[in-house]
């Protein structure tokens, strides 16, 4: 769920010519894989650590984007609220 949400975040930065300090997709892409991996292992504690590296890679996006941004537009708005 964070992996799409910051996916979608970097996808409207983009669209709006937001440049990014950092899109963190390829960390993000692993540890939602390792995320997957240790839950079907049955590994939940490190499936969590996962989970949380990927919320802090959201929290991330959203702070970078906040900064550079003074009015967000209706869609960024929208997507703000829905975090």
């Amino acid at each position: 769920m964070y992996h799409r949400m910051r996916q979608v975040l970097v996808k409207e930065a983009s669209k709006e010519n937001i440049q990014l300090r950092q899109s963190y997709k390829r960390k993000s892409k692993l540890a939602f894989i390792k995320q997957g991996r240790y839950f079907h292992a049955k590994q939940s504690k490190r499936a969590n650590k996962e989970t949380k590296r990927l919320k802090t890679y959201l929290g991330s996006v959203k702070r970078d984007i906040e900064r550079k941004v003074e009015n967000p537009n209706e869609r960024l708005k929208s997507l703000f609220r829905d975090l």
